[in-house]
This record gives C-alpha cells, structure tokens and sequence, in this order.
C-alpha cells in the first residue's frame, strides 16, 4: 500500500515524507510532550486562558483521560472561552484570576483581551476595567481536588510570578513538574515578567531551564519570549 501511494503521488507530481516530529527545543509542547511522556492522566493548568487557543492545543495533544483547567476572569472573554471548549468534557474552565493571595482584585482592560493584567493597587491604572475574583493556586488545587499538577502555564502580563507564588504549597511538596511563563528578558520589567524573577523562584524549588521558545526581538535585543522550567528530577538522561 505504502509503495502504491508513493508511486500515485509521484505520478502527480508529489512526494511522500514521513512527518518528523519537531526538533527538541524548537516547540514548548512538543517538548512537554517528550517530558510527559507515559503519564496516563496528567493535569495541565492554563492560567491567563484568554480565549482558550492553548487549552485547546493541549487539548488536542493530552487527550482524556488528561485533565485541563483554564482560568481565565474577563468576564466577556471568559464567556468566549467557555463556549470554544464546551463540546469538550475534559477541559474544565474557571472564572477566576490565580495570584498571590485569595480575594476581590480589579483586572485593567487592555487595548485587547491578550493584554488584560491585574492592577496594581500601589499604581492605579487608566482606562476601563472590571472587579474579579482571585484565588491562589494552592486554594484551587484544593477545592477541585487536584493532588498534582504535572502542567502550569501562565501568561498573565506581568502577574505571572505571583500565580506562581501562590502555589508554594504544591511547589514545596514536589507536587508540581513543569512551569511555562511569558517573561521579558528586559530590565527593569515591562508588562511581561522578569525572566530573572521566576528563574529565581523556581531554581531553589529544583527545577531547571528547559527551553526558551517564540523568542520576540526588538532593535537587535531579545524582549521576551516563553521559557519552560522542568522539575530537574523528572529530567531523564540522554
């Protein structure tokens, strides 16, 4: 059959090439993907969902029995969210912002919903906004009754440290493996996260520099991109 097809496609004018799976350090959830490899169940968290494009490709890529959690609080953007994975039973969507401490907070409304951050209270912010709940990721790992987390990405405009933060629970006790954050390698930081910042909150937890993936450059230097720490222990050797 194999033979047949390729002598088809060359009568058309095609050739036939096995798809080879991306090159280690070239894509974050390929790599995740080699990371994870024969856990049957893993739990995968997307927080700063916005209108779901991640959770849907971990979706696709961690059918059930995985389990996937989005948050997102923007209220119109969430409701965006929910209805893009609605058909899909294991991902699971929270209206909710994660950060360092439980209560109300106020989410700032940016030129678009990719750039919606929580205020700071210390600097108020212009423009509009809406209140939001916030929970830590600790309070939420509880209530759903989530004992690991073998996934957290956030991208969260600069609130990416504290999600983090209110985690340390489940950091402590080894009960999270792989961390996916926006960060900004300039310094001080812009809207993004320090790389330093949760470089240095998460190597003291035993994890390691994974990989530094859709790096964005501007006038010749590198303003930020997606870094993927892993649990160092978890790291299978070559």
């Amino acid at each position: 059959m194999k033979i047949l097809l390729k002598r088809t496609a060359a009568l058309l004018g095609y050739e036939i090439h096995r798809r080879r799976p991306p090159a280690p350090g070239t894509d974050w959830l390929a790599d995740l993907q080699r990371f994870l490899h024969g856990r049957t169940a893993p739990v995968l968290c997307d927080v700063g969902a916005n209108r779901g494009d991640v959770s849907v490709r971990l979706a696709q890529s961690f059918p059930a029995p995985a389990r996937i959690f989005a948050f997102e609080p923007a209220r119109e953007t969430f409701s965006a969210l929910a209805a893009r994975v609605a058909g899909d039973p294991h991902v699971h969507v929270e209206a909710i912002a994660l950060g360092r401490e439980a209560g109300p907070a106020t989410l700032q409304h940016g030129p678009n919903s990719e750039t919606n951050r929580v205020a700071d209270p210390s600097a108020p912010g212009t423009g509009s906004s809406e209140p939001i709940a916030m929970d830590t990721l600790d309070g939420v790992a509880g209530r759903l009754g989530l004992a690991r987390i073998d996934f957290i990405k956030t991208d969260t405009e600069g609130h990416d440290l504290a999600v983090l933060q209110g985690g340390t629970g489940l950091f402590q006790r080894g009960a999270i493996d792989a961390v996916l954050s926006e960060v900004t390698f300039e310094s001080p930081a812009d809207w993004h996260s320090s790389f330093e910042a949760i470089r240095d909150f998460l190597i003291p937890l035993g994890f390691c520099l994974h990989g530094i993936y859709e790096p964005v450059n501007w006038e010749l230097r590198l303003k930020y991109a997606n870094v993927l720490f892993v649990r160092e222990s978890d790291v299978k050797p070559a």
